[in-house]
C-alpha cells in the first residue's frame, strides 16, 4: 500500500503545482513564476507540526497506553470444515485439516484447545 501511495504522489506530484493561487497543472504554470516565501514557510511549519504530532502520538500510544488485561483463559476451538468439493467426496480432507490444526494448538503448554 505504501508503494502504490508512493507511486500515486510522484505522478500527482509531476502533474500539478501548488501556487498561492491553489492548484495548478504544470502546463499552465509559467516558468518564471515563482511561490511568495510566506507560503513556502507556511507549507514547511505545516508539514513539520503534522510530522511532530504524528511523531508524539507513536510514542505516546507506545510508551503510556494501558494494554488491556488478559481474562487468565486462554482458550480456542476448532471446528469441523465443510465440504464443498462439486462431487461432495472430499469429507476425509476437510475432516483431516481440522484434526490437524486441534493436534497442532493441543502441543501448545498455555493454551486449552476443544
Amino acid at each position: 500500500m505504501v508503494a502504490l501511495g508512493f507511486v500515486v504522489t510522484v505522478v500527482l506530484t509531476w502533474i500539478f503545482e501548488i501556487t498561492d493561487r491553489g492548484l495548478r497543472t504544470t502546463s499552465e504554470m509559467d516558468r518564471d513564476a515563482t511561490l511568495r516565501p510566506a507560503f513556502g514557510r507556511t507549507l514547511n511549519v505545516v508539514l513539520v507540526a503534522s510530522l511532530t504530532m504524528a511523531l508524539a502520538y507513536f510514542i505516546w500510544e507506545s510508551r503510556f497506553q494501558d494494554v488491556p488485561s488478559s481474562s487468565g483463559v486462554d482458550a480456542i476451538a476448532v471446528l469441523l470444515f465443510k465440504n464443498l468439493s462439486p462431487a461432495g467426496d472430499q469429507v476425509y480432507f476437510a475432516e483431516g485439516v481440522a484434526e490437524e490444526i486441534l493436534n497442532v494448538l493441543s502441543r501448545l503448554p498455555d493454551l486449552k484447545v476443544a
